[in-house]
């Protein structure tokens, strides 16, 4: 009877993310910006990327390493770091920043108004120089004015770096969710892989597990983008999908 009610909830997915608005921006070029970017990541922080043991799939890339902090002060982006990458390829010296906002909430207006929250997220390449790195693409998203329980986060140990068509030049790979949910439905999920500025996405939800063994969701939706991609690409995106693609209820 429990789950029965669990599965009649997840129903009203549709109306309940009606509630927040939730947008994935295309990527942008580098901007001249003043803005001064203040993280400060202590010594031992390696955010959530994977181990610096990685290796990669082919190629000729070098230097890859999950531990940015280096020169990481020395990067303008938004949002407070929460994993990054460093390699070399043909393109010189490349790091990948993930960053997420704190959530923002204001406050219902009446007694029985509901606090809204909003939270964003980021991703960011730059082209590490001599003088001011160049921004080669950014990734904005965010769920807005959300009255329920909100979702906007990278998933741990997702950023991945590639060179499955062996010329030179990396992939880069990360996985976020986001909702704004008050029951047991799925959270959306979105796959981004870039190659230069080539982006390629999968986009859908994530897939439930319920303690009695039961599943439900798990929709997913590949962007045209990677019709023109190598078959490696999308090969590899789905298995990376499906590592982070299960949310377990107890």
């Amino acid at each position: 009877m429990k789950y029965s009610l669990l599965l009649f909830l997840s129903a009203l997915l549709i109306s309940v993310s009606g509630c927040g608005s939730k947008k994935e921006t295309t990527d942008k070029p580098a901007t001249d910006t003043a803005k001064k970017n203040t993280t400060v990541v202590p010594e031992n922080d390696k955010g959530t990327g994977a181990s610096s043991n990685d290796t990669l799939s082919s190629g000729t890339i070098s230097g890859l390493s999950y531990d940015v902090k280096d020169f990481l002060k020395s990067l303008i982006f938004d949002g407070k770091f929460v994993a990054g990458v460093q390699w070399q390829d043909k393109n010189g010296k490349n790091a990948v920043i993930l960053s997420e906002t704190d959530e923002k909430v204001k406050k219902g207006k009446g007694e029985y108004e509901d606090d809204w929250r909003s939270k964003e997220l980021f991703g960011y390449h730059f082209i590490i120089k001599d003088g001011p790195a160049e921004e080669l693409w950014k990734v904005q998203d965010f769920v807005k004015d959300c009255q329920f329980d909100i979702t906007m986060e990278h998933m741990k140990k997702s950023l991945k770096v590639t060179d499955l068509d062996s010329n030179g030049i990396a992939e880069t790979t990360f996985i976020y969710k986001l909702t704004c949910r008050s029951d047991v439905s799925p959270a959306d999920m979105k796959l981004i892989m870039h190659e230069g500025k080539e982006k390629y996405a999968i986009r859908g939800e994530m897939e439930i597990s319920l303690p009695n063994g039961e599943e439900y969701g798990g929709k997913m939706n590949v962007d045209k983008s990677f019709n023109k991609a190598p078959d490696a690409f999308l090969k590899y995106a789905k298995k990376h999908w499906d590592q982070f693609k299960t949310e377990r209820f107890d």
